[in-house]
Protein backbone atom coordinates (compact mmCIF):
# COMPACT_ATOMS: atom_id res chain seq x y z
CA UNK A 1 0.00 0.00 0.00
CA UNK A 2 0.95 3.58 -0.62
CA UNK A 3 1.77 5.86 2.69
CA UNK A 4 -0.29 8.93 2.50
CA UNK A 5 2.73 11.19 1.01
CA UNK A 6 3.34 9.01 -1.84
CA UNK A 7 -0.18 9.13 -2.68
CA UNK A 8 0.02 13.04 -2.66
CA UNK A 9 2.87 12.33 -4.85
CA UNK A 10 1.48 10.56 -7.31
CA UNK A 11 -2.23 13.06 -7.41
CA UNK A 12 0.21 16.00 -7.51
CA UNK A 13 2.19 14.43 -10.41
CA UNK A 14 -0.85 13.63 -12.25
CA UNK A 15 -2.38 16.95 -11.89
CA UNK A 16 1.03 18.12 -13.46
CA UNK A 17 0.76 15.85 -16.53
CA UNK A 18 -2.98 16.92 -17.35
CA UNK A 19 -2.49 20.68 -16.99
CA UNK A 20 1.01 20.24 -19.16
CA UNK A 21 -1.16 18.47 -21.40
CA UNK A 22 -4.25 21.36 -21.29
CA UNK A 23 -1.36 24.14 -22.24
CA UNK A 24 -0.32 22.41 -24.73
CA UNK A 25 -2.15 24.59 -28.23
CA UNK A 26 -3.96 22.53 -30.89
CA UNK A 27 -2.48 21.42 -34.23
CA UNK A 28 -2.61 23.39 -37.00
CA UNK A 29 -2.27 22.24 -40.43
CA UNK A 30 -0.90 25.80 -41.83
CA UNK A 31 1.99 25.65 -39.13
CA UNK A 32 2.94 22.17 -40.12
CA UNK A 33 3.27 22.93 -43.95
CA UNK A 34 5.45 25.67 -43.03
CA UNK A 35 7.30 23.54 -40.99
CA UNK A 36 7.42 21.33 -43.56
CA UNK A 37 9.17 23.79 -45.79
CA UNK A 38 11.27 25.27 -43.22
CA UNK A 39 13.27 22.06 -42.76
CA UNK A 40 13.41 21.37 -46.50
CA UNK A 41 14.94 24.34 -46.99
CA UNK A 42 17.39 23.90 -43.34
CA UNK A 43 18.35 20.77 -44.70
CA UNK A 44 19.65 21.64 -47.95
CA UNK A 45 23.30 21.90 -47.77
CA UNK A 46 23.47 24.74 -50.23
CA UNK A 47 21.18 26.53 -48.29
CA UNK A 48 22.78 26.75 -44.96
CA UNK A 49 25.93 27.66 -46.72
CA UNK A 50 24.81 30.13 -49.33
CA UNK A 51 22.60 31.53 -48.58
CA UNK A 52 22.11 31.83 -44.33
CA UNK A 53 20.57 34.78 -43.85
CA UNK A 54 17.50 34.12 -45.97
CA UNK A 55 17.01 31.11 -43.90
CA UNK A 56 17.19 32.86 -40.63
CA UNK A 57 14.45 34.99 -41.95
CA UNK A 58 12.19 31.69 -42.78
CA UNK A 59 13.29 30.68 -39.66
CA UNK A 60 12.07 34.08 -37.69
CA UNK A 61 8.68 33.63 -39.76
CA UNK A 62 8.12 30.22 -38.98
CA UNK A 63 8.54 31.59 -35.34
CA UNK A 64 6.24 34.59 -35.21
CA UNK A 65 3.43 32.01 -36.79
CA UNK A 66 3.85 29.46 -33.84
CA UNK A 67 3.82 32.32 -31.41
CA UNK A 68 0.97 33.90 -32.97
CA UNK A 69 -0.92 30.63 -33.00
CA UNK A 70 0.13 29.96 -29.07
CA UNK A 71 -0.82 33.81 -27.99
CA UNK A 72 -4.56 34.18 -29.61
CA UNK A 73 -5.25 30.73 -31.79
CA UNK A 74 -6.64 33.45 -34.50
CA UNK A 75 -6.34 31.35 -37.76
CA UNK A 76 -6.88 33.69 -39.88
CA UNK A 77 -3.57 35.67 -38.60
CA UNK A 78 -1.94 32.59 -38.28
CA UNK A 79 -2.07 31.33 -42.11
CA UNK A 80 -1.55 34.64 -43.16
CA UNK A 81 2.14 34.25 -41.19
CA UNK A 82 2.37 30.90 -42.03
CA UNK A 83 2.25 32.09 -45.77
CA UNK A 84 4.47 34.17 -45.71
CA UNK A 85 7.10 31.59 -43.44
CA UNK A 86 6.58 29.27 -46.39
CA UNK A 87 7.18 31.87 -49.35
CA UNK A 88 10.36 33.01 -46.94
CA UNK A 89 11.81 29.25 -47.33
CA UNK A 90 11.16 29.18 -50.93
CA UNK A 91 12.92 32.11 -50.93
CA UNK A 92 15.83 30.60 -49.50
CA UNK A 93 16.14 27.95 -51.47
CA UNK A 94 16.11 30.21 -54.69
CA UNK A 95 18.67 32.19 -53.49
CA UNK A 96 20.68 29.06 -53.24
CA UNK A 97 20.54 28.35 -56.03
CA UNK A 98 21.10 31.00 -57.86
CA UNK A 99 24.49 31.43 -55.79
CA UNK A 100 25.48 27.97 -56.05
CA UNK A 101 24.99 29.17 -59.75
CA UNK A 102 27.37 31.83 -59.60
CA UNK A 103 30.15 30.26 -57.87
CA UNK A 104 30.34 27.91 -60.66
CA UNK A 105 30.18 30.18 -63.11
CA UNK A 106 32.97 31.86 -61.60
CA UNK A 107 34.81 28.07 -61.12
CA UNK A 108 34.38 27.42 -64.87
CA UNK A 109 35.95 31.17 -65.53
CA UNK A 110 39.10 30.36 -63.63
CA UNK A 111 39.63 26.86 -65.15
CA UNK A 112 38.96 27.74 -68.15
CA UNK A 113 41.54 31.00 -67.99
CA UNK A 114 43.89 28.15 -66.01
CA UNK A 115 43.63 26.14 -69.34
CA UNK A 116 44.43 29.10 -71.63
CA UNK A 117 47.51 29.82 -70.37
CA UNK A 118 48.62 26.18 -70.94
CA UNK A 119 47.16 25.85 -74.21
CA UNK A 120 49.97 24.28 -76.93
CA UNK A 121 48.39 21.30 -77.63
CA UNK A 122 45.15 19.66 -79.35
CA UNK A 123 44.28 18.34 -75.81
CA UNK A 124 44.24 21.90 -74.30
CA UNK A 125 41.69 23.23 -76.68
CA UNK A 126 39.39 20.25 -76.09
CA UNK A 127 40.10 21.26 -72.62
CA UNK A 128 39.16 24.91 -73.76
CA UNK A 129 35.88 24.10 -75.37
CA UNK A 130 35.21 21.73 -72.36
CA UNK A 131 35.40 24.47 -70.18
CA UNK A 132 33.60 26.90 -72.34
CA UNK A 133 30.50 24.18 -72.22
CA UNK A 134 30.62 24.16 -68.61
CA UNK A 135 30.40 28.30 -68.42
CA UNK A 136 27.43 28.56 -71.03
CA UNK A 137 25.61 25.61 -68.33
CA UNK A 138 26.47 27.70 -65.25
CA UNK A 139 24.48 31.11 -67.07
CA UNK A 140 21.88 28.28 -68.04
CA UNK A 141 21.52 27.45 -64.71
CA UNK A 142 21.88 30.75 -63.28
CA UNK A 143 19.31 32.57 -65.62
CA UNK A 144 16.58 29.57 -64.63
CA UNK A 145 17.30 30.21 -61.07
CA UNK A 146 16.29 34.01 -61.38
CA UNK A 147 13.58 32.75 -63.29
CA UNK A 148 12.21 30.54 -60.50
CA UNK A 149 12.84 33.13 -58.20
CA UNK A 150 11.12 35.84 -59.50
CA UNK A 151 8.36 33.06 -60.55
CA UNK A 152 7.66 32.18 -56.97
CA UNK A 153 7.26 35.34 -56.26
CA UNK A 154 4.75 36.15 -58.76
CA UNK A 155 2.68 32.94 -57.95
CA UNK A 156 2.88 33.78 -54.28
CA UNK A 157 1.28 37.60 -55.12
CA UNK A 158 -1.30 35.97 -56.98
CA UNK A 159 -2.16 33.39 -54.39
CA UNK A 160 -2.17 35.96 -51.27
CA UNK A 161 -4.70 37.63 -53.60
CA UNK A 162 -6.83 35.06 -54.22
CA UNK A 163 -7.06 33.99 -50.54
CA UNK A 164 -8.03 38.11 -49.89
CA UNK A 165 -10.74 38.14 -52.52
CA UNK A 166 -12.53 35.05 -50.92
CA UNK A 167 -11.96 36.43 -47.21
CA UNK A 168 -15.82 37.55 -47.07
CA UNK A 169 -16.47 33.65 -48.13
CA UNK A 170 -15.03 32.35 -45.15
CA UNK A 171 -12.37 30.59 -47.33
CA UNK A 172 -10.17 28.01 -45.56
CA UNK A 173 -6.26 27.47 -47.31
CA UNK A 174 -5.98 22.96 -47.97
CA UNK A 175 -3.97 20.56 -48.93
CA UNK A 176 -6.45 20.59 -52.13
CA UNK A 177 -6.23 24.46 -52.61
CA UNK A 178 -8.55 27.61 -51.58
CA UNK A 179 -11.87 26.16 -50.68
CA UNK A 180 -15.17 27.80 -50.33
CA UNK A 181 -17.78 25.58 -48.07
CA UNK A 182 -21.85 26.31 -48.30
CA UNK A 183 -23.77 24.72 -46.00
CA UNK A 184 -27.65 23.66 -46.61
CA UNK A 185 -28.82 26.87 -45.48
CA UNK A 186 -28.60 28.19 -49.43
CA UNK A 187 -31.25 25.35 -50.19
CA UNK A 188 -34.73 23.89 -49.03
CA UNK A 189 -34.32 20.37 -46.93
CA UNK A 190 -34.40 18.05 -49.59
CA UNK A 191 -33.82 20.20 -52.56
CA UNK A 192 -31.80 21.13 -55.30
CA UNK A 193 -33.31 24.52 -55.99
CA UNK A 194 -31.07 27.79 -55.01
CA UNK A 195 -32.99 29.88 -52.34
CA UNK A 196 -33.39 33.92 -53.50
CA UNK A 197 -30.45 34.62 -50.82
CA UNK A 198 -28.36 32.72 -52.56
CA UNK A 199 -27.61 35.13 -55.22
CA UNK A 200 -25.34 37.45 -53.28
CA UNK A 201 -22.63 34.58 -52.60
CA UNK A 202 -22.97 33.39 -56.33
CA UNK A 203 -22.22 37.13 -57.15
CA UNK A 204 -19.14 37.13 -55.48
CA UNK A 205 -17.85 33.95 -56.54
CA UNK A 206 -18.32 35.37 -59.90
CA UNK A 207 -16.42 38.01 -59.54
CA UNK A 208 -13.47 36.30 -57.94
CA UNK A 209 -13.57 34.01 -60.92
CA UNK A 210 -13.68 37.23 -63.44
CA UNK A 211 -10.52 38.35 -61.81
CA UNK A 212 -8.41 35.45 -61.98
CA UNK A 213 -9.43 34.00 -65.18
CA UNK A 214 -6.47 31.39 -64.83
CA UNK A 215 -8.48 29.66 -62.67
CA UNK A 216 -10.75 27.16 -62.59
CA UNK A 217 -13.67 25.74 -59.82
CA UNK A 218 -14.24 22.09 -58.71
CA UNK A 219 -17.99 22.14 -57.15
CA UNK A 220 -18.56 18.60 -55.19
CA UNK A 221 -22.03 18.11 -53.23
CA UNK A 222 -22.35 16.52 -50.24
CA UNK A 223 -25.44 15.46 -47.75
CA UNK A 224 -25.57 13.63 -44.30
CA UNK A 225 -26.78 10.02 -44.13
CA UNK A 226 -30.85 10.52 -43.74
CA UNK A 227 -32.45 8.88 -46.46
CA UNK A 228 -30.74 6.46 -48.94
CA UNK A 229 -27.61 6.54 -50.33
CA UNK A 230 -28.69 6.41 -53.91
CA UNK A 231 -30.96 9.96 -53.50
CA UNK A 232 -28.36 11.13 -51.39
CA UNK A 233 -25.92 10.40 -54.12
CA UNK A 234 -28.19 12.29 -56.71
CA UNK A 235 -29.19 15.53 -54.39
CA UNK A 236 -25.46 16.07 -54.17
CA UNK A 237 -24.87 16.39 -58.04
CA UNK A 238 -27.94 18.35 -58.38
CA UNK A 239 -26.66 20.74 -55.62
CA UNK A 240 -23.59 20.81 -57.23
CA UNK A 241 -24.83 21.32 -60.69
CA UNK A 242 -26.93 24.25 -59.22
CA UNK A 243 -24.81 26.05 -58.06
CA UNK A 244 -22.19 25.60 -61.56
CA UNK A 245 -25.51 26.63 -63.30
CA UNK A 246 -25.77 29.88 -61.54
CA UNK A 247 -22.33 30.98 -62.16
CA UNK A 248 -23.11 29.99 -65.60
CA UNK A 249 -25.08 32.58 -65.71
CA UNK A 250 -23.45 35.13 -64.00
CA UNK A 251 -21.05 35.15 -67.03
CA UNK A 252 -18.65 32.25 -66.39
CA UNK A 253 -17.70 30.08 -68.84
CA UNK A 254 -18.95 26.32 -68.02
CA UNK A 255 -15.37 25.05 -69.12
CA UNK A 256 -13.89 26.35 -65.78
CA UNK A 257 -16.37 24.85 -63.83
CA UNK A 258 -15.86 20.87 -63.04
CA UNK A 259 -19.27 19.08 -60.80
CA UNK A 260 -18.89 16.07 -59.04
CA UNK A 261 -21.23 14.31 -56.49
CA UNK A 262 -20.21 12.50 -53.49
CA UNK A 263 -23.87 11.64 -51.46
CA UNK A 264 -22.75 10.83 -47.97
CA UNK A 265 -19.18 10.16 -48.50
CA UNK A 266 -16.14 12.17 -46.74
CA UNK A 267 -18.11 12.89 -44.11
CA UNK A 268 -16.49 16.23 -42.01
CA UNK A 269 -18.60 15.48 -38.94
CA UNK A 270 -20.93 13.06 -36.79
CA UNK A 271 -23.68 11.92 -38.75
CA UNK A 272 -25.51 10.90 -35.09
CA UNK A 273 -26.05 14.46 -33.91
CA UNK A 274 -28.10 17.11 -35.68
CA UNK A 275 -24.84 19.41 -36.01
CA UNK A 276 -22.65 17.00 -37.21
CA UNK A 277 -25.12 16.47 -40.04
CA UNK A 278 -25.83 20.45 -40.86
CA UNK A 279 -22.13 20.32 -41.52
CA UNK A 280 -22.04 17.19 -43.52
CA UNK A 281 -24.85 19.34 -45.75
CA UNK A 282 -22.73 21.25 -48.03
CA UNK A 283 -21.21 21.85 -51.34
CA UNK A 284 -17.47 22.71 -51.24
CA UNK A 285 -16.34 25.00 -54.14
CA UNK A 286 -12.09 24.05 -54.57
CA UNK A 287 -10.24 26.74 -56.69
CA UNK A 288 -7.10 24.80 -59.19
CA UNK A 289 -3.85 26.43 -59.01
CA UNK A 290 -2.98 29.04 -61.23
CA UNK A 291 -2.09 25.90 -64.49
CA UNK A 292 -5.64 25.17 -63.63
CA UNK A 293 -4.68 21.57 -61.78
CA UNK A 294 -6.56 20.33 -59.03
CA UNK A 295 -4.54 18.42 -56.29
CA UNK A 296 -5.97 14.97 -55.94
CA UNK A 297 -7.87 14.21 -53.01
Amino acid sequence: MHTPTTKTLIASSLLATLCACQSMPPANMDIDQARYAYEQARNTPAVAATAPVELDQARQALRRTEDNWVADRDIATTRHHAYIAIQRAAIAQNVAAQRQAEAEIQQASVERERIRADARTRESQVAIQRADEAQRNARIAQVQAGYAMDEATRQSDKAAQLQLALQELSAQQTQRGMVVTLRDVLFDSGQATLKANAQTTINRLAEVMRQFPERRLLIEGYTDNVGGQEMNMDLSLQRATALRDSLVAAGISRERLDVRGFGEAYAVADNATASGRAQNRRVDMIFSDQLGRFASR
